[in-house]
């Protein structure tokens, strides 16, 4: 998805300060003149918008051999349904992503997002249930694109229960998360290949209990548990990818005044393979998000993490990811917001001798011509440099330019 397109629905209009917290970004806070009125269905309200848009790629392919470039056409419509009860909260969504290349038809693609998500006051405690279900592409950036003549199709269905309860100076938490991807074949020039043995469910259960200590900290303890099991025990290069795992982490949430605040964590992960040829994955982690709002027209956000990711590359057990990144946001105008994306990723394949370096950065501006439309432009920079060069990854390098509009109601 373009960067422009990210920011559909996310861009916000004149700064209403009356109606503001401290804690609000630069994005996020209220502007009652401005910001969208939906359309009243009883207690629901419904949000349409529709994303217009064209972007110049110079990489279509994401390849250091020949680049090739084209002119692509983006139509994102949306539509949220939101409760307007007193208690309780219940949000419903639909959004579709269709892109249309000028002279390389083989790359379009249609991806498409329904889901529901909803909160409810039990006792003294909230559940909170989220149901998601997606028709998407495998970008070409991505390690385990198998470069077939149009992007691979997959489909991904989520379903997650958690409740969380306080008890005196303590909050206690529990959840359970599925998750399903189902592959679509690869059609290459000599005929379709078989995708199955990426098919996989992983499930995650996640226990966090926090207690309440110093005004502005919230510190926690956090125990996932990981287990991973692909469709077909083996897959075609005679493989077991499935696993067990899981992180254990300690941190604590963080507000100060309002104007910062976030959580940051570190701890261990661990994940064993049932193929004996795959050594387990074991060492530090840490993560976590930082919002700092520097003035009432500015906004920071840091982030960082180490995770592991998946992957389906002969030999590698999994991608040991760690990034950072940092997020501003600025009000140059009551009617114009700046930004800028900086994001850096070092993937470390466990088993075999690859390393590769991202590089991702961009700029973005929104227009905000009144309560109906809005103007977006980016122009986004992206590299990957992979190590050793005969490690048999891949290399490139990617620039766009962005320009659209936004109707919303």
């Amino acid at each position: 998805m373009p960067v422009g397109l990210l920011l559909v629905g996310i861009a916000s209009t004149a700064f209403a300060a009356e109606e503001s917290k401290i804690s609000d970004t630069v994005r996020d806070r209220p502007r009652p003149a401005l910001d969208a009125q939906g359309v009243r269905l009883g207690t629901f309200t419904l949000f349409p918008k529709l994303g217009l848009g064209l972007m110049f790629d110079s990489n279509i392919y994401a390849t250091d051999v020949i680049e090739v470039d084209d002119v692509i056409w983006f139509i994102q419509p949306e539509l949220i349904l939101e409760s307007d009860w007193s208690r309780n909260e219940l949000e419903i969504g639909f959004d579709l992503v269709a892109a249309r290349y000028t002279d390389f038809d083989t790359e379009d693609y249609k991806d498409w997002r329904i889901w529901a998500d909803t909160t409810l006051d039990v006792g003294r405690g909230e559940v909170t249930a989220v149901a998601r279900y997606a028709d998407l592409h495998v970008p070409r950036t991505s390690p385990d694109n198998r470069d077939g003549i149009e992007p691979t199709l997959f489909s991904s269905a989520e379903l997650s229960v958690g409740y969380g309860l306080p008890f005196g100076r303590f909050t206690g938490e529990v959840g359970v998360r599925q998750r399903q991807l189902t592959f679509d074949d690869t059609i290459t020039l000599t005929g379709p290949v078989s995708n199955a043995d990426q098919d996989r469910g992983r499930t995650d259960v996640r226990v966090r209990v926090g207690h309440e200590t110093l005004p502005g900290f919230l510190p926690f303890l956090q125990l996932n548990l990981t287990e991973v099991r692909y469709d077909q025990q083996f897959d075609d290069n005679g493989y077991e990818r499935s696993s067990d795992g899981f992180d254990l982490v300690a941190g604590t949430d963080i507000d100060l005044t309002g104007r910062t605040f976030g959580e940051v964590y570190a701890g261990y992960v661990s994940r064993d393979y049932e193929d004996p040829r795959y050594s387990s994955i074991d060492g530090p982690i840490f993560g976590g998000q930082i919002t700092w709002n520097v003035t009432g027209l500015t906004t920071m956000i840091f982030s960082a993490d180490r995770w592991i990711q998946g992957t389906t590359i002969v030999g590698a057990s999994g991608i040991l990811n760690t990034g950072f990144g940092l997020n501003v946001a600025h009000e140059l105008r009551r009617n114009v917001i700046l930004g800028l994306d900086i994001a850096f990723d070092n993937q470390n394949f466990e088993g075999i001798d690859r390393d590769d370096d991202i590089f991702r950065t961009g700029l973005n501006a929104t227009y905000l011509m009144n309560r109906y439309l809005r103007l977006l432009a980016s122009y986004s920079y992206q590299a990957r440099n992979t190590s050793p060069a005969d490690s048999g990854g891949f290399e490139y390098r990617i620039q766009t330019v962005f320009v659209g509009v936004e109707a919303q109601f």
